[in-house]
């Protein structure tokens, strides 16, 4: 069967969407890619999703393929002198024919055009990009639970850390068409990775640390454990949150074990 199959709008936004949610359940590997068995649960969660769809594991591959190529081209775009953004054609937009010419010349078969619009970029951004902060999956499902019985320290705002304060995003300059001058939205690849991540806060965060919580608690169920065991693994996790990463990468013999030994732990 052919791997190769026709995205429409509405299923490519779902895809990004469930990657997003992936990428805050640690379901990204240190080397950039998508940890064993994420197909597959990708494909589980479009089918619910599109019930009546023909997903198979290796036209999401592809598909996740051609994402990563199209932000990789628009990316180092960013990072060069000369593109910048244009906040409301939602594009990279260049300086001068002469700057447009030298690039295609030495990037013939980038899959970004420029001017052409790419509103899914900044979510992508936070998928693919290169400087994710480790362990935001425990962060986020940690400061949940301190949510829930009462935890979070005293004075401190939801989703922050004490002594920490909001992230801002770099000072850019505009012109009168919107367009962003110079590079201020990619010139270091820290700066725009690390302001992806802090888009995750507040209302979005707390909704982010329930989705990663809902995934593992789907898996629980999928395996068949018990509801107090269930229950019990849920509420001792995030004071053992070294175990999320250990529970992703066990086969499902493996992961009933751990998660009976979160629930027998002693907090």
């Amino acid at each position: 069967m052919s791997d190769r199959r026709v995205w429409s709008q509405e299923e490519s936004d779902a895809l990004i969407n469930i990657l997003q949610d992936m990428v805050v359940g640690g379901f990204k590997a240190d080397a950039g890619q998508f940890k064993p068995g994420t197909y597959t649960l990708i494909n589980r969660k479009l089918k619910e999703m599109m019930p009546n769809s023909d997903f198979k594991n290796d036209h999401i591959r592809n598909k996740i393929k051609r994402l990563r190529e199209k932000y990789t081209a628009c990316h180092k775009m960013l990072d060069k002198s000369g593109f910048g953004w244009n906040d409301v054609k939602m594009c990279v937009e260049v300086d001068s024919p002469e700057v447009a010419e030298l690039w295609h010349k030495q990037n013939p078969k980038a899959k970004y055009q420029i001017g052409h619009p790419f509103p899914e970029y900044f979510k992508l951004l936070e998928i693919f990009g290169k400087d994710h902060a480790k362990g935001e999956a425990s962060e986020l499902l940690g400061g949940m639970f301190e949510q829930v019985v009462g935890t979070a320290t005293p004075g401190t705002t939801p989703g922050t850390t004490p002594g920490t304060t909001p992230a801002t995003t770099p000072a850019t300059t505009t012109g009168s068409d919107g367009a962003t001058i110079g590079v201020g939205l990619a010139a270091t690849e820290v700066t725009a990775s690390d302001t992806a991540t802090t888009s995750v806060k507040g209302k979005k965060r707390m909704k982010d640390s329930e989705v990663f919580a809902n995934y593992i608690h789907d898996e629980m169920v999928r395996l068949g454990l018990d509801d107090k065991v269930i229950v019990d693994a849920m509420f001792n996790l995030p004071r053992n949150t070294e175990y999320i990463q250990i529970f992703w990468a066990m086969d499902e013999g493996k992961r009933v074990r751990l998660v009976h030994k979160l629930a027998n732990m002693d907090i």
